[in-house]
C-alpha cells in the first residue's frame, strides 16, 4: 500500500515537471502569450496516471510556469483549467472505456482542448475585454491541436511499447 503511494508520489513529481518544461519551452504568439506543448505532457499524463494526482501535477506543472515566467495573472486560471482539463479527460475516459483506445483519446484530447480554449477566454474577458479575449482563441486552438497530436502519437508510441499501463 505504502509503495503505491510513493510510486503515485513520484509519477506525479515527474508529471508535474513535465508539464512544466513542455509549458517552459514556448513560442511567443504576439499578444503576449506564448504556444507550448505542455497540455501534450498534461493529455499524456491523464491517460496514464489518472485520478485526482494528475489533476494536480498538472495544474501545479503550467501554474509554475505563469508564476516563474512573468505571467503571474494567469496562474490561478491557469490552475483551475489545467485541473479542469484533467478532469475532462478522466470523465470522457471513463464514459467511453468500452471505445477503442486511439478514438477514445482523440475525444478526451478534443473535450480538454475545448476545456482550455473557453477558460482562457473567459478569463481574459474578464481581466482584459473581449476583443483581447477573442484574439486569443485562434493561438489556444493552435495550441491544442498540436498537443493533441503530440500526445496521441506518444501514446501510441507507449502502447506499442507496453509502457502505456505503467503508472496505473
Amino acid at each position: 500500500m505504502k509503495t503505491k503511494y510513493i510510486q503515485k508520489l513520484v509519477f506525479s513529481a515527474m508529471l508535474a515537471s513535465l508539464v512544466f518544461t513542455a509549458t517552459w519551452i514556448s513560442i511567443p504568439n504576439g499578444l503576449g502569450g506564448n504556444i507550448n506543448l505542455g497540455d501534450s505532457m498534461l493529455l499524456l499524463g491523464a491517460w496514464m496516471l489518472g485520478g485526482p494526482w494528475s489533476a494536480v501535477a498538472c495544474a501545479l506543472g503550467a501554474m509554475l510556469t505563469d508564476l516563474l515566467g512573468g505571467y503571474a495573472v494567469y496562474a490561478p486560471a491557469t490552475f483551475v483549467i489545467k485541473a479542469l482539463m484533467v478532469g475532462a479527460v478522466l470523465v470522457i475516459e471513463r464514459l467511453l472505456r468500452r471505445m477503442p483506445v486511439m478514438p477514445r483519446a482523440c475525444l478526451s484530447g478534443v473535450c480538454a482542448e475545448c476545456v482550455m480554449v473557453l477558460g482562457y477566454f473567459v478569463y481574459e474577458t474578464c481581466i482584459f475585454s473581449l476583443p483581447v479575449a477573442a484574439m486569443g482563441i485562434p493561438f489556444n486552438l493552435i495550441q491544442g491541436g498540436a498537443s493533441i497530436l503530440v500526445a496521441t502519437l506518444l501514446r501510441v508510441l507507449l502502447i506499442k511499447a507496453r509502457l502505456d499501463q505503467l503508472m496505473k
